[in-house]
């Protein structure tokens, strides 16, 4: 009797250390999988250049007619992790556009004429953005831009010189 459990023992020991290998290698691979949806639906962390935007956004970004027909985006920046009607902000050759989902009204639409003041602080750590702080003529608006690829100094830069406020522009 004493045999049998023993060896039901080691026999068991055995099978689990082997078992548990495969275990953990599951684990594993269903985290890469997860981290690999993650990075495919998701927008990037960095600034887009408005050639550079994908066209699922693009397509979202007409669907809630936010461009007019001929208008072209320069700069495009979602702060959202999956669906970027939670927050996404740009400049085209016309306006500054904010949107979010969560915000009583979910769109704001400033024409450049309408700026008169724009204040970037600048954040060039990898974990926390820059804020863009904008007054206009009906509005008072402020967001965060990544500053990766110093592109939060290309998106104020570009902002300030289609609002007529370029003198100042950063390096």
């Amino acid at each position: 009797m004493v045999f049998i459990n023993l060896h039901t023992y080691i026999y068991s020991t055995i099978a689990m250390k082997k078992y548990s290998s495969y275990i953990i290698i599951g684990i594993i691979t269903i985290f890469l999988i997860a981290i690999t949806i993650f990075g495919a639906i998701s927008p990037e962390t960095y600034i887009y250049n408005g050639v550079d935007v994908p066209k699922k956004f693009l397509k979202e970004i007409k669907e809630l007619e936010l461009l007019e027909d001929d208008e072209v985006i320069t700069y495009f920046y979602s702060d959202a992790f999956f669906d970027i009607k939670k927050g996404f902000y740009l400049v085209t050759d016309r306006h500054l556009i904010a949107y979010s989902s969560e915000w009583e009204e979910p769109k704001t639409i400033i024409p450049f004429e309408d700026i008169y003041d724009v204040v970037l602080n600048r954040n060039e750590s990898l974990l926390e953005d820059s804020m863009l702080y904008v007054e206009a003529a009906e509005y008072t608006l402020d967001f965060p831009l990544s500053s990766e690829k110093g592109r939060d100094k290309d998106f104020y830069n570009y902002l300030l010189l289609q609002s007529g406020l370029e003198e100042d522009a950063i390096e």
